[in-house]
């Protein structure tokens, strides 16, 4: 298997759903009761759903690989590699006609001691005709395409060592205590930064830390739903030469929850002692 030519592959897959998805949007929604809300959050759900299956279907052309990571399950085996369609992220900025949502495909493959890891992604963001790919062993690549052409960069992170005129975003659940977890540190960071943004979602907010838009992104307690999304980003992350890991500097879990930090690689030791608590 050629990863490489796999990811590009599986980026122009990314890119033709992200136009169906986009097509699917209609005019402003303006929810001013429970019943609009439940109206919202279904319409977005059947989109989703539809653009899951559309992704698998267009992952089996390319090549099967080994199944679905969602779908094998406990049936995952070394050396083998699985797909994993991840849909939308940032359902309620596509809910809300916000640009900032992405559509999300990467590969997984498991080592011998059973641990798994993502090797591939791609993060499409339609609004912007904007794709971010990469693939382990190979650089991070931007994608632009506009009407007068298509065009690759390589992506590089920032050099910004110290936390003093950063720009760093952080994500937050709807969880009350996961978001006062972040809220809390953004508190402990006021008056430092030269920007703090909450913007989401987090698959696009890491890809700008790999490509030096952000120098930091932070978000505590991502969960097992948010695999999909988090598995693109980060083998692009790292390609480009950024750094992931939990708060307390290990490596992420992809079997339980995490508190998940996307650096520059070099602002860690100023940033770490915030996200813990010790600033």
């Amino acid at each position: 298997m050629d990863l490489r030519k796999l990811t590009s592959a599986a980026e122009r897959v990314v890119y033709d759903a992200g136009r169906h998805v986009l097509q699917e949007r209609t005019g402003t929604v303006l929810v001013s009761d429970e019943h609009e809300a439940a109206a919202e959050l279904s319409a977005v759900s059947e989109v989703n759903d539809k653009l899951v299956r559309y992704l698998r279907a267009e992952c089996v052309k390319l090549d099967p690989l080994n199944g679905f990571w969602e779908e094998v399950g406990y049936e995952r085996r070394p050396g083998e590699y699985y797909w994993c369609a991840g849909g939308l992220d940032g359902a309620i900025n596509y809910g809300r006609q916000m640009s900032e949502w992405t559509v999300t495909l990467s590969i997984f493959t498991v080592d011998d001691s059973f641990n798994p890891r993502p090797v591939s992604g791609v993060v499409h963001v339609p609004v912007f005709g904007l794709s971010f790919m990469g693939a382990e062993g190979e650089g991070g690549v931007r994608i632009n395409r506009t009407d007068s052409g298509i065009r690759r960069y390589p992506m590089k992170p920032s050099i910004q060592k110290s936390v003093d005129s950063a720009v760093i975003c952080f994500g937050m659940s709807y969880f009350s205590e996961e978001s006062k977890q972040a809220l809390e540190v953004v508190s402990r960071l006021a008056g430092h930064p030269a920007d703090v943004k909450r913007v989401g979602p987090a698959s696009l907010d890491i890809c700008r830390v790999a490509c030096g838009t952000y120098d930091a992104y932070f978000e505590p307690r991502l969960h097992s739903w948010d695999v999909p999304a988090m598995s693109a980003a980060i083998p692009i992350a790292r390609a480009a030469g950024a750094h992931i890991s939990t708060w307390e500097g290990r490596e992420l879990n992809w079997h339980e929850s995490n508190d998940v930090v996307a650096t520059n690689g070099v602002i860690d030791g100023d940033l770490m002692p915030y996200l813990r608590g010790r600033e």
